[in-house]
C-alpha cells in the first residue's frame, strides 16, 4: 500500500515493533508482557511468545491475544477480569442454590451435625473474605 493512500491508523500500525498483553502474576497483580513482532501479514502479526514459539494475532479482531497499543492491552485485561468475576459470581450463586437444595432434601436429615458444621465453616469463610 502506498503511503499517501494509507489512513493515519494504518501508517501508525506499520511502525509497531512489539505487541502488549497484561496477565496476572503470582500475586494477582497486572503484569505486562511485550511480544516482538516477527512478521506482518495483511490481516495481522506473527509474534514470538517464547524462545521458538510463534503465535498469529489478528490486527482487527475484537478479542485479540495482544495489542499494539499499551492502553488497549490494559483495557482488554480489565474486560477479561470483569468477565472472570461475573463468571465466578454466577458459579458461586449456582453452587449455593445446589447446596440449599441438597440441605433441604429429606435425605439430609441423617447428616444434621455435619450440615451444621459445614454451615459454620461457610459463615467463617464468608466473613473472612468480607474482612479482606
Amino acid at each position: 500500500m502506498e503511503a499517501e493512500k494509507m489512513t493515519p491508523g494504518e501508517l501508525m500500525r506499520q511502525n509497531y515493533k512489539k505487541l502488549y498483553r497484561f496477565e496476572s502474576d503470582h500475586e494477582n497483580k497486572p503484569l505486562l508482557h511485550e511480544f516482538k513482532i516477527i512478521k506482518r501479514t495483511p490481516k495481522g502479526y506473527w509474534i514470538s511468545i517464547f524462545l521458538d514459539t510463534k503465535k498469529w494475532v489478528s490486527e482487527t479482531g475484537r478479542k485479540r491475544y495482544a495489542y499494539p497499543i499499551y492502553e488497549e492491552a490494559y483495557l482488554s485485561y480489565l474486560y477479561r477480569k470483569m468477565r472472570y468475576v461475573e463468571n465466578c459470581k454466577f458459579r458461586l450463586k449456582d453452587a449455593e442454590t445446589q447446596y440449599s437444595y441438597a440441605k433441604s432434601d429429606e435425605r439430609s436429615g441423617r447428616f444434621t451435625n455435619e450440615i451444621e458444621r459445614l454451615d459454620y465453616v461457610l459463615r467463617i469463610v464468608t466473613l473472612s473474605n468480607c474482612l479482606k
